[in-house]
């Protein structure tokens, strides 16, 4: 059940995180542009993501998946998640103050359901990653 919050909280996440992303990159060159430039300007970006942008940002995707599929690295990996869905809804918030419309708000109310997921497993108790403990429980080899 915690794997499912926590990958329901990433695909939440993951079009807010690409929104922003693309406002922090292209925002400026869109507002201030005419379209031909910005047609330019989208090109050198394109052609700077391919080599080294785009396999970076697989790599983090593939190590938030399997950080949240091992159970020893889902705390961290949802901290991650959170810390990623809280820059990008301030980055939506402060770049799109002025239009802000009802997609962003369905985006932005995305994010903050991602923030939820993912912080609301820090509230339940984990349990014991060896067996030993609760085996010695039973027997009475633990008192406390």
């Amino acid at each position: 059940m915690r794997t499912l919050l926590y990958l329901l909280s990433l695909l939440l996440a993951l079009p807010g995180i690409g929104l922003a992303a693309a406002f922090l990159v292209l925002g400026g060159d869109i507002v201030t542009r005419s379209p031909a430039s910005f047609v330019g300007v989208l090109l050198d970006t394109g052609a700077w993501l391919l080599p080294w942008g785009l396999l970076a940002c697989i790599v983090a995707f593939v190590a938030l998946v399997a950080g949240g599929l091992i159970t020893r690295f889902r705390r961290l990996a949802s901290s991650c998640v959170a810390a990623l869905a809280a820059g990008s809804s301030i980055a939506v918030l402060i770049l799109m103050a002025a239009n802000f419309s009802a997609e962003q708000l369905a985006i932005l109310c995305a994010l903050l359901a991602s923030i939820w997921f993912a912080t609301g497993d820090r509230t339940r108790n984990e349990a014991p990653a060896c067996g030993n403990d609760r085996m010695q429980a039973r027997s009475g080899g633990i008192r406390g």
